[in-house]
């Protein structure tokens, strides 16, 4: 997520990251610790458990971040529901097998759709949201193409193959919404 990041920085301020069904993850508290640029960080997830066990990690580890500006938050939150964020919050929302689990789930693509709705809410013009999964190209283009076309949101799609571990092919889905002047 940092080269990510570092590529879509405009000027010197500071990005806001949204890591949306963090779970247990350490990829909210990496960026935080290894980002040399000032980074506010919310991390939310469903999970009470979780999010205390993020919490307690973090006051435990005394780790200081890279950037003395960087900040990292915990909260409980639906990632299909995210009313406690307003429109355009976020430069950046992080999904690291989220949109995977809840199109397991039985509700199946309408409350991944929901959660693909919110971040592009969230997401500031020229925001991006980053998707790492495993499921195929063909499949989750598809997918995301059907959200953009029954939503008000557009977004731009780019793929990068991450390689395979343990047998498994995996993906980064990058989804950038249009700067203002595109929309």
């Amino acid at each position: 997520a940092l080269p990510i990041l570092l590529q879509s920085e405009r000027g010197n301020g500071t990005q806001h990251v949204l890591d949306i069904g963090c779970g247990t993850s350490d990829l909210g508290f990496g960026l935080y610790r290894d980002s040399p640029h000032p980074v506010h960080i919310s991390c939310v997830d469903f999970s009470p458990v979780a999010i205390v066990s993020m919490q307690d990690h973090f006051v435990a580890s005394g780790v200081a971040p890279l950037n003395p500006g960087s900040k990292l938050n915990f909260r409980e939150a639906d990632a299909t529901d995210l009313n406690h964020v307003g429109p355009h919050t976020f430069h950046m929302v992080l999904d690291k097998g989220t949109s995977d689990a809840l199109l397991q789930s039985m509700e199946g693509a309408s409350k991944a759709g929901k959660m693909l709705s919110e971040c592009l809410r969230v997401l500031r013009p020229g925001g991006s949201l980053l998707q790492f999964s495993d499921e195929d190209p063909d499949a989750r283009i598809s997918f995301l193409e059907q959200t953009f076309t029954s939503s008000a949101s557009m977004a731009y799609v780019k793929v990068q193959d991450l390689g395979t571990v343990g047998g498994i092919q995996y993906y980064a889905y990058v989804l950038t919404v249009p700067p203002k002047a595109d929309c």
